[in-house]
C-alpha cells in the first residue's frame, strides 16, 4: 500500500488513483469496508488540478463503499458529487457506473420511485448507444423498483425483456438472477408453473457456473415454495 502514497506524492496522481480504483473491487469482492474506505478518503485529499474521470470514479468508489456501511448522509453525498463531476467533464462511463450505484442507494433506502429516475436515465443513455448489457441490466433493476412500487405487470415486462437480451447475449449470471426474479413474482401472481420452470433455471445455471452458494439458496426458495403446497 506505500506505493499508492509514494505515486500520488511523487506528483503521479492518476496512478495512484487508478491503483486504488482497482483495488477497490478487490476489497468490494472480499468485504474489506473500513480498509476500502480508509484508502479512498486517504487518495481522495489529493484533488488533481485538473478533474478527470480516474479521480471521479475514486469519489463514486468513496460512496459505494459508505453505501456498504449503511453511512446513507456519506454515501449520497460523494455520489452526487461523483455524478455531478462526470456530467461536467463529460464522462459518460462515469455518468453511467454512479447512475446504476444512485439507483441502488435509493433502492436500498427504500425510495423505489427515485431509484427508478435514475435506472431510467440510464436506460435512455444505454438505448442510445446500443448498449445491450447495459440496457439488459437497467432493465432488471428497473423490474426490481417496479415490483416495489407493486406495478407488477411493469415488472414483468421489464424482467422479460431483461432476460431475452441476457439470453442473447448468453450472459449466464445475468440470466440467473433475472430468471429468479420471475420465478418469485411469478409466484407471487399465482403462476406457480412458471415460477416452478423459472426458479429451477436460476438454481441449474448457477450450478453450471460453479456458484453452489447461490444455487443453494434458489433452490431452497423453490422447495419452500412447493412445501407450500402452491407450485
Amino acid at each position: 500500500m506505500k506505493g499508492i502514497l509514494r505515486a500520488i506524492e511523487s506528483s503521479n496522481t492518476v496512478d495512484g488513483f487508478k491503483l486504488v480504483g482497482s483495488l477497490s473491487y478487490y476489497w468490494q469482492l472480499r468485504g474489506h469496508i473500513s480498509e476500502a474506505i480508509r484508502w479512498l478518503e486517504e487518495v481522495s485529499k489529493f484533488m488533481p488540478k485538473v478533474i478527470d474521470s480516474t479521480y471521479c470514479r475514486i469519489i463514486s468508489h468513496k460512496g459505494n463503499f459508505y453505501r456498504f456501511k449503511s453511512d446513507f448522509e456519506k454515501a449520497g453525498k460523494f455520489l452526487n458529487e461523483s455524478l455531478n463531476l462526470s456530467r461536467e467533464i463529460g464522462d459518460e462511463i462515469g455518468v453511467t457506473d454512479t447512475l446504476n450505484r444512485m439507483g441502488i442507494y435509493e433502492f436500498d433506502r427504500g425510495r423505489f420511485e427515485e431509484a427508478a429516475k435514475y435506472y431510467e436515465e440510464n436506460l435512455e443513455i444505454f438505448k442510445k448507444n446500443g448498449d445491450k448489457i447495459g440496457i439488459s441490466k437497467t432493465l432488471n433493476n428497473l423490474g426490481n423498483a417496479s415490483s416495489n412500487l407493486g406495478d407488477d405487470d411493469k415488472a414483468m415486462k421489464l424482467y422479460e425483456e431483461s432476460l431475452g437480451l441476457r439470453r442473447e447475449l448468453n450472459d449466464r449470471l445475468g440470466i440467473a438472477i433475472t430468471s429468479n426474479n420471475i420465478g418469485i413474482l411469478a409466484f407471487e401472481r399465482g403462476d406457480f408453473d412458471k415460477a416452478n420452470e423459472l426458479l429451477e433455471e436460476s438454481v441449474q445455471v448457477r450450478r453450471e457456473m460453479g456458484d453452489m452458494q447461490g444455487s443453494n439458496q434458489c433452490d431452497e426458495s423453490r422447495k419452500f415454495f412447493l412445501q407450500s403446497g402452491e407450485i
